[in-house]
């Protein structure tokens, strides 16, 4: 969570009501889909752990396991366009 600090917000009781209500999945895939603010946090740090966090959850056999890997997918996929910046 400290690593989205610099995360584009915007869904009420979102993240952090997720968080207390165990919805890890319901995170990755918010967390996925955002953008981050400029000049905010660490763009490299925050895709490299929802990269790490998306190969966790697409390990799993699961019923949004599609969701999830195209999660996975544009995580990387971020990691790495910010990597070559």
């Amino acid at each position: 969570m400290g690593t989205a600090a610099g995360a584009r917000g915007g869904c009420p009781g979102g993240p952090l009501a997720w968080f207390r209500t165990g919805e890890l999945t319901k995170i990755f895939l918010y967390f996925a889909r955002t953008r981050f603010r400029d000049g905010r946090g660490s763009p490299p740090d925050f895709w490299a752990a929802m990269t790490a966090a998306g190969e966790l959850l697409a390990g799993q056999a699961r019923p949004d396991h599609e969701e999830v890997t195209a999660g996975l997918e544009r995580c990387r996929t971020q990691a790495v366009a910010i990597s070559a910046k």
